[in-house]
């Protein structure tokens, strides 16, 4: 996916927000993969879809998805958290931080692989 797709998807999301638990592994995989692309519009894209007042989020919590898939966006954000392009890194945490407005109890449901990327960033701070 990208920019065009995000944007696309986040239309369909706010449109039809019952598509989230149907497609959730899918979504979970794609947006994941977007958060350390080379090209900061399709960040920028990502974060819109992330921020959009469509439940994704919420929705991607409510069926189970963000616990299923943590793993996988676990990876994913700490990779970016890591990269060495500064505009990842600070487009990775500000996913982070749409993850933990959007679903603060995601951070804190087990098996808590997103807490561990939070842990991650503070040790990145120290």
């Amino acid at each position: 996916m990208r920019r065009g797709a995000l944007q696309q998807a986040a239309e369909l999301l706010q449109a039809h927000p019952s598509l989230v638990p149907r497609h959730a592994g899918p979504l979970v995989a794609r947006l994941s993969e977007r958060l350390s692309d080379g090209s900061a519009q399709v960040r920028q894209a990502l974060l819109a879809l992330l921020r959009a007042p469509a439940p994704c989020l919420p929705e991607l919590r409510r069926c189970g998805a963000l616990a299923a898939f943590g793993p996988l966006l676990a990876a994913h954000l700490s990779a970016a958290l890591t990269h060495l392009d500064a505009g990842v890194r600070a487009d990775a945490l500000a996913a982070l931080e749409a993850v933990a407005v959007a679903c603060p109890a995601a951070l804190a449901t087990p098996p808590r692989q997103l807490a561990a990327v939070v842990g991650l960033c503070s040790s990145l701070l120290a």
